[in-house]
C-alpha cells in the first residue's frame, strides 16, 4: 500500500483502504468520515499550547497534557 503525504496525490481508493482499519478501530460513523472528505484538500496546522500548565497530569492518570497532545496529534498524522 503507497502512502503519500506533504502536499502528493493519493487516489480515492488507496486513500480509503489506507483509512478503513482507523474508521473500523476508532468507531467513527459515516458522517463523520463524509465530513473528513471535505477536508481532504486542505492543509492541516496544529497549534499547541506551550505554557506551563502543560506539563500538569491529566485529572485520574498520571500523564501530562503534552503526553494527551502527542497521542492525538499521532492519530491526526494518519487523516
Amino acid at each position: 500500500m503507497a502512502y503519500t503525504f506533504a502536499g502528493g496525490y493519493q487516489g480515492n481508493g488507496a486513500r480509503m483502504a489506507h483509512l478503513e482499519p482507523l474508521i473500523q478501530k476508532y468507531e467513527i460513523s459515516q458522517a463523520v468520515v463524509a465530513r473528513l472528505h471535505a477536508l481532504e484538500n486542505c492543509e492541516v496546522v496544529i497549534l499547541v499550547d506551550d505554557s506551563g500548565s502543560m506539563n500538569m497530569p491529566l485529572q485520574g492518570t498520571n500523564e501530562t497534557r503534552w503526553d494527551e497532545m502527542r497521542r492525538v496529534s499521532q492519530l491526526n498524522l494518519f487523516f
